[in-house]
């Protein structure tokens, strides 16, 4: 693949031909998949800036939101997954790795293993003392 860049300011990028774009840089926060997806090209996506519509990704998705069951979702996002690189219009070229921390006098923090960030502030305190 040849691609020819075509460097414009911000204006020319953000205006009415945004859409339209055949590629365009961009990034997102390190999340997990379907959240990274909710921005990127999921059927809702905040930016589908590729213009990415496919019936069977966006079953594979809706049911990977509403599935409780991590082990179930998995095989869904997975799926989800192979379909975004087969024909989704996105060139990833990594991911960064992100790491939640704070400080030890802070309480009650549980991990997180839903994809979204859902911290509980309500179940936190601070231990000054620690």
């Amino acid at each position: 693949m040849q691609v020819k860049v075509n460097q414009v300011d911000g204006s020319v990028f953000n205006g009415p031909q945004r859409e339209q774009w055949q590629l365009s840089p961009g990034s997102t926060p390190a999340r997990g998949f379907l959240a990274s997806a909710l921005h990127n090209d999921a059927p809702q996506a905040i930016y589908n800036r590729s213009n990415f519509h496919d019936p069977r990704f966006t079953e594979l998705f809706q049911q990977a939101l509403a599935q409780p069951d991590l082990v179930r979702r998995k095989a869904l996002v997975h799926e989800a997954q192979a379909i975004q690189h087969e024909r989704g219009g996105l060139l990833i070229w990594g991911f960064s790795d992100v790491l939640d921390a704070a400080s030890a006098k802070v309480g009650g923090l549980a991990p997180e293993q839903t994809t979204f960030a859902s911290w509980r502030f309500d179940e936190l305190w601070l231990n000054p003392n620690a």
